[in-house]
C-alpha cells in the first residue's frame, strides 16, 4: 500500500517537473537596499511602495531630494528559465478526420470499460414458502 502511494507521488512529481521544464518559467524578485522584499512567479514582483502593510525605510525619509532618489535603492531581479529548442515538443495539428477517429476510438474501446453499478437481483435471496403436501406427487398416476 505504501509503495503504491510512493509510486503515485513520484509519478506526479516527475510529471510536474516535465511540465515545468518543457514550458519554462520566470521568477521576479524585489530587493530594497539589498534586502529581499517580495517574490513573484510568472509576473512582476510587487514594489515595496505599492504595499501598505510593509513600509519601505526610504519612504519615510524627510528630505524630498533623497525621497525622490529613494527609488535607486530598490531593484528588481528577474530569472527566466526557458526550454531549449531541442527540449520543446512540437504540437501536432490534427485534421477533422483524425479528430473523429480519436473520438470514435475512445467511445468504442474506453467507455465500455466503465461499467454502470449494478443494482442487484431482487429475487436473489428469495426463499419460497414450505409446502405441506407435494402437489406433483398427488396429481401423478403411477403404473405399478
Amino acid at each position: 500500500m505504501a509503495t503504491k502511494r510512493f509510486h503515485r507521488i513520484t509519478s506526479f512529481l516527475l510529471a510536474g517537473l516535465m511540465l515545468v521544464s518543457a514550458t519554462g518559467f520566470s521568477v521576479d524578485m524585489h530587493f530594497c537596499q539589498n534586502e529581499f522584499k517580495s517574490l513573484a512567479l510568472f509576473g512582476e514582483a510587487q514594489n515595496c511602495h505599492e504595499r501598505a502593510a510593509l513600509t519601505c525605510h526610504h519612504a519615510v525619509q524627510k528630505d524630498n531630494a533623497t525621497a525622490e532618489q529613494g527609488n535607486d535603492c530598490c531593484s528588481n531581479k528577474s530569472i527566466e528559465v526557458a526550454p531549449s529548442d531541442d527540449e520543446r515538443v512540437p504540437v501536432p495539428t490534427l485534421t477533422s478526420a483524425q479528430t473523429q477517429f480519436i473520438a470514435v476510438f475512445v467511445a468504442t474501446f474506453l467507455l465500455p470499460a466503465v461499467e454502470a453499478p449494478t443494482t442487484g437481483v431482487p429475487y436473489l435471496n428469495y426463499r419460497p414458502p414450505l409446502l405441506l403436501r407435494d402437489i406433483p406427487v398427488l396429481v401423478q398416476s403411477f403404473l405399478i
